[in-house]
């Protein structure tokens, strides 16, 4: 077969040349028919290595996870996830795997099951949500032999005295005949049912997930468009691409790259600060966290000299590379100085020179008024950080976020424990930048 003709500035030989496993062979040319195309992509699929199956390491703990769950007869658990494609499609395998028949409901689609010999439908039209709920609850009530019900966003219905009644009761009933509700959403359940609702977590991908992926997003696009789409990538920036993804479920992971890929038709270096610009946007600024944008580099600006030189030598310090050597990843850094002596902008010099997402900690709105809700709030800050590491998280002016004050009650004490205990226990990817003003010595005169 002919080589691939030139269609545009993404399939010149500079560009082409790094595409190592990548790479598609017998690619045809853009004027080829399309049934050839079809005829050589078809064999791609079959021969390429990045479409084996692959049951990942962390899915298959969390399904046998589920299933002792469902098998040790508990008989509410609760799904707080925003993931819901995935946990939906985990429900499924377990009970597939089970033999057991599935019962899901939603507030749009009603009532369904996997066993279509077994009949779901009401007899009656329900004349608002709440009947819906009551009605599906009731059926859930009735049904003897040992099953699995998935409801959705069961949670926002948690305020009606009756479902609240609804759910202690099918809680017994459940555990006599062997069922499991799983309830899945983002709204928290009353605190009288979360007592009794056994808590499952969703995790997010792995490295080794999210490198999958990666490489079958490309694939996918590469087989689909009649354009080359090539892949200006090594090892290294392969892996710093991943490192950004982390913090990020499947399907965000696959439209950030898919939006890198579409926007020059090639993945490479150069789709990094787009790639961290998207995850920003898709996380979004939660609690007291503040997304940074960095419009400049490390060269661009003058002396800092010894800084430049240390983060140089620490610039792979995050990478698989490092990790498998046992180097462990940079911890952090304290800045201290005068007013307008450049400390924030060390901090971004740090997040510009490794490339990483800066989030800066605002101590402003760290301090609410009613009790517990400030501890909660930097607990979320952090929760929030560890979902975007790798990143550089800048906490600026440390001494006035965290001042003791003996008319707080011990809070500025406590917050502060609470953030020292995290720098030390957390093993996430986190650079930290804690930036203090440092009042200037008092001239010997004074």
């Amino acid at each position: 077969m002919r080589p691939c003709a030139p269609v545009n500035r993404m399939s010149r030989p500079e560009n082409r040349k790094a595409s190592h496993w990548w790479s598609s062979p017998n690619r045809c040319s853009r004027d080829s028919a399309l049934e050839k195309r079809r005829t050589e992509l078809n064999w791609t699929r079959r021969m390429s290595p990045l479409n084996t199956p692959l049951f990942p390491t962390s899915t298959a703990a969390m399904f046998d996870q589920l299933s002792l769950l469902i098998r040790a007869g508990n008989p509410l658990i609760e799904i707080e996830t925003t993931d819901e494609r995935r946990a939906r499609q985990l429900v499924h395998d377990v009970a597939k795997q089970l033999t057991r028949p599935l019962f899901e409901w939603t507030v749009t689609n009603g009532l369904t099951c996997t066993d279509k010999s077994i009949n779901v439908a009401s007899d009656s039209e329900p004349r608002s949500v709440t009947d819906e709920v009551r009605s599906v609850l009731n059926f859930a009530g009735q049904y003897p032999d040992r099953a699995v019900y998935l409801f959705h966003d069961l949670g926002a219905h948690g305020s009606d005295s009756w479902v609240r009644r609804r759910l202690r009761d099918l809680h017994t009933h459940c555990a006599n005949c062997q069922s499991t509700m799983i309830l899945v959403g983002i709204s928290p359940l009353p605190p009288e049912i979360r007592r009794l609702v056994v808590r499952y977590d969703i995790e997010l991908p792995t490295l080794e997930e999210l490198e999958r992926v990666v490489r079958e997003t490309f694939v996918r696009i590469r087989d689909e468009l009649l354009v080359d789409v090539v892949a200006n990538v090594t090892q290294a920036t392969l892996d710093q691409i991943i490192q950004i993804l982390r913090g990020l479920n499947r399907w965000e992971a696959e439209r950030v790259i898919s939006a890198a890929i579409h926007d020059d038709y090639i993945l490479g270096a150069d789709d990094i600060p787009r790639i961290i610009e998207a995850k920003r946007h898709l996380l979004g600024s939660v609690g007291c966290l503040e997304p940074i944008t960095l419009d400049f580099s490390p060269d661009d600006i003058g002396g800092l000299n010894n800084l430049k030189d240390w983060l140089r030598l620490r610039r792979d310090g995050f990478s698989t590379r490092a990790r498998e050597f046992g180097i462990e990843t940079p911890r952090g850094v304290l800045m201290l100085g005068v007013q307008g002596c450049g400390k924030s902008l060390c901090a971004k010099v740090v997040a510009a020179d490794w490339a990483l997402p800066l989030l800066r900690l605002d101590p402003g709105v760290l301090y609410q008024k009613f009790v517990g809700e400030s501890e909660s709030q930097l607990r979320q800050a952090l929760r929030q950080a560890e979902a975007m590491a790798p990143v550089v998280l800048w906490i600026d002016e440390i001494e006035k976020a965290f001042a003791s004050a003996s008319a707080d009650g011990g809070l500025s004490k406590r917050m502060f424990g609470t953030l020292l205990g995290w720098m030390q226990d957390h093993r996430h990817p986190i650079f930290i930048v804690d930036t203090g003003v440092m009042s200037p010595p008092c001239h010997p005169s004074c």
